[in-house]
């Protein structure tokens, strides 16, 4: 886990694309890390500082992790703190991707969901003009028991119905995806399998336990 004082731009990459019938081209996209807590304002003000460097670095696309509005330490708080997409953080974070023309990908948002009982994990991308124009609300639900710790997300998460088809973003297209969903190759084959339409990229934000990120994180990742 990261500190407090450790949040950063983790880092600035140069990824270069070939395009079917286009020519190469050089993207600078924002990777950003932040160790979220249960103030909703003040993580997002952090995010708002990343966003700023990012630009400042000239990136096209910024990316969030998962539970980058706020991580809560019960249930009960999880689910009083849950937003609509059209609320004041997701609000927040379309406003400064109007203002500074870039794309943002936030990956999972807590969203509200029916009778307040679960939250849906929800992955979203924001274009330059502010817009969501992707959404997709994870599907693979984190239910594990490691030793003596038991932690089943479907206790407060409603689980996504449906995939969704790759963004077009500066970077390329991009699939959407969201932590537990790399364990299922599955998943990833859907969403690459069209040669013409298909995923260029896979995002995985994730928020993953310190130890099955530790022991599982880069096999899993290479495997992809």
């Amino acid at each position: 886990m990261f500190n407090r004082i450790d949040i950063l731009l983790k880092s600035i990459l140069k990824l270069k694309l070939n395009y079917q019938k286009m020519s190469t081209k050089i993207v600078r996209i924002g990777v950003c890390q932040l160790n979220s807590r249960g103030d909703k304002q003040e993580n997002f003000q952090i995010g708002e500082q990343l966003i700023n460097q990012a630009k400042k670095e000239q990136a096209k696309i910024v990316f969030f992790p998962e539970a980058f509005d706020y991580i809560s330490e019960s249930i009960s708080e999880t689910l009083e703190k849950a937003e609509p997409i059209d609320g004041p953080i997701i609000n927040g974070y379309r406003q400064l991707a109007k203002q500074h023309q870039l794309w943002i990908s936030l990956g999972g948002f807590h969203q509200r969901s029916g009778d307040g009982t679960r939250v849906l994990n929800s992955h979203l991308i924001i274009n330059d003009q502010g817009d969501i124009v992707g959404r997709y609300s994870k599907i693979h639900l984190f239910d594990v028991q490691a030793g003596s710790q038991v932690i089943r997300e479907s206790d407060f998460t409603q689980p996504g119905s449906s995939i969704t088809n790759p963004i077009e973003t500066p970077a390329g297209r991009i699939a959407l995806g969201i932590c537990y969903d790399l364990r299922f190759v599955e998943f990833a084959r859907l969403l690459t399998a069209s040669h013409e339409n298909g995923a260029q990229i896979l995002t995985y934000p994730s928020a993953f336990t310190k130890h099955t990120g530790e022991a599982h994180w880069e096999v899993i990742y290479s495997d992809k």
